[in-house]
């Protein structure tokens, strides 16, 4: 009876002029008072935060909500919407004792529905946590109340403390506050939020009086009700799929890749035939071992401008591929080719070298000026290494000489984040550098450069004249993935280094850095082929760094975007930079449009720009926000101080961004939210809806 009375509302709503509403509201009333309560309070656009505020509320689905047509569990639609879907709040009703909200999946109101409250959790950004890599950092910990994460972080024995807390947790006795705890020992840590089927929405944060630590509120959701999906698969580099759930097996099917990224100019010599006797030992080790086919390496070498004599007819390239990455690239094949690697015969044209144009191709870029048996395929590889090795700086992005004009450093550094690609700058530090005043800038490029997930720092220098160091440090790195490729083989697991990492890079071997990047993946691998799952909990505080070592990243933000948003995002950033070129609006225009993309993508990415009209909208999402990227720390005033080069620089690293989008799209980090059918091993969604967790640094 209430499906009809329902129908008959609806059509009846429909078909009256506005004159008549209040009426019709009446007979509702009459009819059902607890739908016409339901129904008036939906009256007009989404339900705001804050009355009069451009915040709508919106709620994300859990696992097992299903739509319905009114606030009754009898009158269901049969669609179960994808996990974590995101649909905007229109009213609230309360009937026989049960919470229901009413939603639409757009600001128009367009397909309204119901769904239960209790299979809802309110979320007013687009921002998600996601584990960092597990490395030197201990589980996480999830408490009530921000006060018991602040207490712990501002006590003096917070360390024993830490620790007393996650034995208790282990024990099942939530002590002083415990939630829970990242229970799985690091299998989900460092894997990405869909690829591990989990997702940790921003729900609230605080700043701790511990300085840069962040206090956030997070609800923890798995993907997946029911029974875990089938046992995942290893593939061989054949394309081979090994189903498999034994560690000891599935550690001998993790692949490393390895790209070097050489500066071939004429003070390199020596370095180019040190690193070939060095990838030399590591063939003879891994053929003595039967491992050839576990580590995979590439070559690029790179130069300089081209454009004037003598460099046009004697430098021979900017940059060269002489190995591609690709599955079974041995590093026998490397070794025949490094045979032509030759040091340039004339000086180029500044000191500072096309080191973007080298890392841009090894990283595969959108644009990379490559063919298709020359492109890096990092896709095959589970542990990923390049080696930077230069005795000169990195031309800056707005050279107008470089190969790749907008390309940055830091749009490098996101590029190789998003792909899970670690960099290693070895940088020579020659006597002409010092004459040149390169040193400085040139240590500063690449210690931004080899920032890893805030946690250390991957650059090393060495002097020039010591040819040996730099061999060792060579030799020390490739040697330590050899050693972990053969525990592999073997079956034996690595454990967290015993000596914690330090993030001052000349202070630590490069060995110790190898094996935490190898362990991170390793726990990674296991986690999907173990099926690890974060734990299941809803609403807690975390901090964002390891609370007993507060200088160790243990949650990293994202934003949690679907095909169609990321396309979305595209294009209004193409519309910015069109009319930016083509002198349509001013730069500081320009400034304020780029803002806003960012803001509104990070807050609500189905608004419109026009939304944030003003400074004060601008400084009003801003505040909501808990992480910015670099464009949305700066201030009017900071934008004008830039001047018109670097502005024109920072333009042109949002075109880049624009370039990576293109390639995250076709990426394989989507997943297909559609809850499984019983009976069914894939999901069959809309691939507009697919999501993916975008990182930060993406954002422009």
């Amino acid at each position: 009876m209430t499906m009809i009375r329902s129908a008959l509302v609806h059509l009846a709503l429909a078909h009256l002029a506005l004159a008549h509403l209040a009426l019709a509201l009446f007979v509702i009333a009459l009819l059902s008072p607890e739908i016409a309560r339901a129904q008036s309070a939906t009256a007009g656009g989404p339900l705001t935060e804050i009355e009069g505020s451009d915040f709508y509320q919106r709620v994300l689905t859990l696992p097992g909500a299903e739509l319905h047509r009114s606030p009754d569990t009898a009158t269901t639609t049969g669609r179960r919407p994808p996990v974590f879907s995101v649909y905007y709040v229109y009213g609230h009703s309360q009937v026989r004792g049960q919470n229901w909200v009413e939603v639409a999946d757009n600001i128009y109101g367009d397909g309204r529905a119901w769904l239960p409250a209790e299979l809802t959790v309110p979320w007013s950004t687009m921002l998600v946590m996601e584990y960092a890599p597990v490395g030197q950092r201990g589980p996480l910990l999830f408490f009530d109340e921000s006060e018991a994460v602040d207490a712990v972080l501002q006590a003096r024995n917070r360390e024993r403390i830490v620790n007393n807390l996650i034995e208790a947790a282990r024990q099942g006795r939530g002590e002083d506050g415990v939630l829970s705890f990242e229970e799985t020992g690091g299998v989900v840590g460092g894997a990405r939020a869909t690829e591990a089927g989990y997702l940790m929405p921003v729900l609230n944060f605080q700043r701790s009086s511990q300085l840069g630590v962040r206090l956030l509120k997070v609800a923890s959701l798995n993907r997946d009700a029911g029974p875990p999906p089938p046992p995942p698969s290893v593939k061989t580099c054949d394309g081979t799929l090994i189903p498999t759930r034994d560690e000891r097996a599935a550690l001998r099917h993790i692949r490393t890749g390895i790209v070097f990224v050489v500066d071939t100019t004429i003070s390199m010599g020596p370095y180019i035939e040190r690193l070939r006797e060095a990838v030399q030992i590591a063939h003879d080790e891994l053929k003595a071992a039967g491992l050839l086919d576990r580590t995979s390496f590439g070559l690029i070498a790179y130069r300089n401008d081209m454009s004037r004599e003598p460099q046009k007819s004697q430098l021979e390239y900017v940059t060269r591929v002489f190995q591609p990455l690709t599955c079974g690239a041995e590093p026998g094949r490397l070794l025949d080719r490094m045979g032509a690697v030759k040091p340039a015969r004339v000086s180029t044209r500044s000191f500072s070298e096309d080191a973007i144009a080298g890392l841009y191709e090894a990283l595969g870029g959108q644009n990379a000026d490559l063919g298709p048996a020359e492109r890096m395929v990092w896709e095959d590889a589970d542990a990923r290494f390049i080696f930077l090795i230069t005795d000169a700086g990195a031309l800056p992005a707005g050279d107008p000489q470089s190969k790749y004009p907008g390309v940055d450093l830091a749009a490098i550094h996101a590029d190789a984040t998003g792909k899970d690609v670690t960099i290693f700058p070895i940088h020579l530090i020659s006597k002409e550098a010092q004459a040149r005043n390169n040193v400085g800038p040139a240590t500063e490029q690449y210690r931004l450069l080899a920032m890893d997930q805030g946690q250390t720092n991957n650059y090393k220098s060495v002097a020039a004249d010591d040819v040996e160091m730099y061999d060792r440090i060579i030799r020390e790195a490739i040697g330590e993935v050899i050693t972990t490729v053969k525990k592999w083989e073997r079956g034996e697991k690595l454990t967290q280094l015993s000596v914690p990492l330090n993030p001052d890079p000349e202070t630590q071997p490069i060995g110790d850095l190898i094996v935490n990047k190898m362990f991170n993946v390793q726990q990674r691998f296991l986690g999907r082929v173990q099926g690890g799952r974060a734990p299941q909990f809803f609403e807690a505080w975390a901090a964002d760094q390891d609370l007993a070592h507060p200088d160790r990243m243990a949650l990293r933000a994202s934003v949690f975007l679907t095909r169609n948003q990321l396309n979305a995002l595209g294009q209004r950033l193409e519309a910015v930079l069109r009319d930016a070129k083509a002198a349509y609006t001013d730069q500081r225009t320009a400034f304020q449009d780029m803002q806003s993309v960012t803001a509104i993508t990070a807050v609500d990415p189905n608004l419109d720009t026009r939304s944030i009209d003003s400074q004060d909208k601008l400084q009003a999402f801003l505040e909501r926000l808990p992480y910015k990227t670099r464009l949305l720390t700066m201030r009017p005033k900071d934008w004008r101080t830039l001047g018109a080069l670097r502005q024109l620089t920072l333009i042109g690293d949002i075109e880049y961004k624009l370039n990576a989008y293109r390639e995250l799209s076709a990426s394989d980090c989507w997943i297909d939210m559609t809850p499984r059918i019983p009976g069914q091993t894939s999901r069959r969604g809309d691939p507009g809806l697919e999501v993916c967790a975008v990182s930060l640094e993406r954002l422009p």
